[in-house]
């Protein structure tokens, strides 16, 4: 089988484009359509006549296969999406808080401090000079 090119004059018969499967009928001699791009190979009409049903019922097996795969595909997209559009409210409402000057290291509120943890003994020097400042700010 002889390979011809866009827009090449050839004898009239049958002719596959080897790109899009696209079968051409010359009736006359003439250019076959298309450009350089497309490539065209002869077919005898008894070999298309019998190719014809073997495309066709590949074509009738395979649609519904990918139309099944499709919905299927389609499915599971919108379950996932269902399922990650929860799992972020999920995350959003369990997130702390965030609060501006907060600890979050020192532990929870209410919880009583270890023994040997919690606040420094306070200095003498400083719990008089904070009796100095409250007697300056009340005018004592």
């Amino acid at each position: 089988m002889a390979r011809h090119v866009g827009g090449t004059k050839v004898e009239s018969g049958y002719y596959v484009n080897t790109r899009s499967f696209a079968v051409v009928t010359l009736p006359v001699d003439g250019p076959l359509p298309g450009g350089e791009g497309d490539r065209f190979v002869r077919v005898p009409w008894p070999l298309l006549m019998l190719a014809a049903p073997v495309v066709g019922g590949a074509f009738v097996i395979a649609y519904p296969i990918f139309g099944f795969s499709m919905m299927v595909l389609g499915l599971a997209k919108k379950v996932a999406g269902v399922a990650s559009q929860g799992a972020e409210e999920l995350a959003a409402t369990l997130a702390p808080g965030h609060a501006v000057g907060e600890a979050h290291l020192t532990g929870k509120r209410g919880e009583a401090p270890k023994p040997g943890e919690g606040p420094a003994p306070r200095d003498p020097e400083v719990e008089d000079l904070e009796k100095e400042i409250r007697e300056r700010r009340e005018g004592k």
